[in-house]
């Protein structure tokens, strides 16, 4: 009875968790439907799942520059760069560089930025002046959450 259970928990987990490779387009275009939705622990879990089963540098590339995008929606601007390197080495992509050359603009502003973190999210502003609208974003942000959100 034992052995039944494992072999069906085994059956279950190969199941789930293991993509070939052949299914690595696939696996690429979930993460970008995820990212397209601002679903970004999914798409940060597929990323990492197509940085392991990449078999080729090209495709090693395209896991690296969604792991990028990933790291850039999560505000972690530094890692976003430092992927999004890893991913032009590898896949010399215009699509790719142009959003490399866009996340070193923004990772080098980021650093300036000041943050107030809501139940819900990340308000980062930059000028002192802007200090102010936190308080309203936060209010704004939180009710459209909730109102749109259940849609």
């Amino acid at each position: 009875m034992i052995r039944f259970i494992f072999l069906i928990l085994l059956s279950f987990f190969y199941a789930n968790y293991s993509t070939p490779a052949s299914d690595f387009p696939a696996l690429i275009k979930s993460g970008e439907i995820y990212l397209d939705k601002w679903q970004v622990k999914e798409a940060s879990q597929i990323a990492d799942r197509a940085i392991e089963l990449a078999g080729s540098p090209n495709d090693k590339g395209r896991a690296f520059y969604m792991k990028s995008q990933v790291e850039f929606y999560k505000g972690r601007y530094r890692e976003a760069v430092k992927y999004g390197k890893e991913a032009y080495a590898l896949y010399r992509d215009k699509e790719v560089g142009d959003f490399l050359d866009y996340i070193s603009k923004v990772a080098e502003t980021g650093e300036k930025f000041k943050e107030v973190k809501t139940e819900l999210f990340i308000i980062r502003y930059i000028h002192p002046k802007d200090s102010i609208l936190p308080v309203y974003a936060q209010r704004t942000l939180e009710k459209a959450y909730y109102e749109i959100g259940s849609d």
